[in-house]
């Protein structure tokens, strides 16, 4: 089976090729992701990811997200390879970076609950 968006965003932040919560923060335009700065390096990546692209697109609104603003407007198969490849590859990256702070946030709950138990234990006032 072919590695997904996901493992290879994974595995790229683990190899410390990038660091996750940049993508959400810059985007790729600015060459976060080095796999994904050349036209013929986001075709390929595009060709192999192209259903899950696709999907993630379609998740987000479809094409319109691609086109509506005029200077994203794609002057070639590959700018348009490339947009796409971006909005999905960033959104992924958002999801693992949202899911991260809300295990953040569940753990930190935990912990203040585990305190307060404790601290009723040895009869500290909470």
């Amino acid at each position: 089976m072919s590695e997904t968006i996901r493992e290879f965003l994974l595995k790229g932040e683990k190899n410390k090729d990038f660091v996750m919560t940049d993508i959400p923060k810059h985007g790729l335009g600015g060459g976060t992701i080095s796999e994904l700065i050349y036209y013929y390096n986001i075709d390929k990546f595009y060709n192999k990811h192209i259903e899950e692209v696709w999907d993630e697109v379609n998740e987000l609104g479809g094409l319109i997200e691609i086109i509506k603003d005029e200077k994203n407007q794609p002057t070639s198969p590959s700018h348009f390879n490339c947009l796409m490849v971006w909005l999905a590859v960033e959104n992924i990256a958002c999801r693992i970076c949202n899911e991260r702070e809300d295990d953040r946030e569940r753990i930190a709950e935990k912990n203040r609950n585990i305190q307060r138990v404790d601290a009723q234990v040895k009869g500290v006032k909470w």
